[in-house]
């Protein structure tokens, strides 16, 4: 987070009922999220899987459903954003070390938001990339490794003069760590902004295939709502930093927190992009186990039939045999 904003920042009323609002939101997706673990997919995934035979394997299974890698990223996600939202409403310490907390508390909090986006998307949409770009997905799929990481680097300066300035250095020359933090947040910005245009020109090029008949891409309904649901998100976070540079052009508080609440929107998207996802897989389950039932049936009936008609033969022969 750019320093000069934050020293800039001032916690009106305007923008402090906004952020609490949007912090006590953001809680609530995340213990949303727990409550659709708990009660849709441990219990559905369990039976599916049919791993509920032992109490040893039925942990294991809880444990495997619960902490997958998109539901970690978004309950980070949820979390760091709870987090960033709470301590952007109470910065309210004009100088002093609680300022300097509350200052690399909302970088960590905005730098972990971020990659846990940038994580969950690259997850949910690799298989699009793959699928509009074969020989490029390949590398997008290699990116994941530094992506986020290099997201997460912009916290780092407001980390260092937070504990540099703690350590009572009167004489500690700040000016390098700030120069430092706005390179790193402009250089994280510019790299979300390049993953998100390729995510999204793939995710448009998918949607318009889709539609066009005898296209090589085979219609999978899970794959329409990501990239669906994808382009959604994406545009709300091309939208937020396109607020937050308009706000360090003309320096009107209202494009700051549009900026800040617009990253919260993007979690309710891709919490109901997990709900659907999760729906869509569920009634295809259902369709395969009635398709299997039926084909079960069929077969039943069918040696049944081959029986009766192999037991009348033999009792023909039988008869012929004994000439009846």
């Amino acid at each position: 987070m750019n320093e000069t904003v934050l020293n800039s920042y001032s916690a009106s009323l305007n923008s402090v009922i906004p952020l609490s609002i949007a912090s006590i939101l953001s809680f609530a997706g995340f213990l949303y999220l727990l409550w659709f673990i708990a009660a849709q997919e441990i219990p559905k995934r369990s039976m599916t899987n049919g791993e509920i035979s032992s109490q040893p394997e039925s942990s294991k299974s809880i444990i495997a459903v619960t902490f997958t890698p998109l539901n970690n990223a978004l309950a980070v996600m949820a979390l760091s954003l709870t987090g960033y939202y709470l301590t952007s409403a109470i910065k309210m310490y004009p100088s002093g070390l609680s300022f300097d907390v509350n200052n690399a508390l909302i970088s960590v909090f905005l730098a972990f938001s971020e990659s846990s986006y940038v994580y969950y998307a690259w997850k949910r949409g690799i298989f699009v990339v793959r699928h509009v770009f074969p020989r490029f997905g390949e590398w997008v799929a290699k990116s994941i490794i530094i992506v986020p990481p290099l997201v997460l680097v912009q916290a780092f300066p407001s980390i260092v003069l937070c504990y540099m300035k703690s350590r009572n250095h009167l004489d500690f020359y700040t000016k390098p760590y700030l120069d430092a933090n706005d390179l790193l947040t402009g250089f994280s910005g510019l790299v979300v902004v390049i993953f998100d245009l390729i995510l999204l020109t793939a995710f448009i090029k998918f949607m318009k295939k889709t539609k066009v008949i005898d296209s090589d891409i085979v219609t999978d309904e899970k794959l329409v709502i990501v990239a669906r649901y994808g382009i959604g998100a994406i545009s709300l976070s091309l939208s937020m930093l396109f607020c937050y540079g308009i706000y360090l052009v003309f320096t009107v508080l209202a494009f700051y927190t549009i900026s800040q609440l617009l990253v919260g929107s993007m979690l309710i998207l891709l919490l109901r992009m997990k709900v659907l996802l999760f729906q869509q897989e569920e009634e295809e389950r259902k369709i395969l186990e009635i398709r299997i039932t039926k084909q079960g049936r069929a077969s039943v009936e069918s040696k049944a039939g081959e029986g009766m008609r192999t037991s009348t033969a033999t009792v023909g022969t039988l008869k012929r045999g004994l000439g009846v």
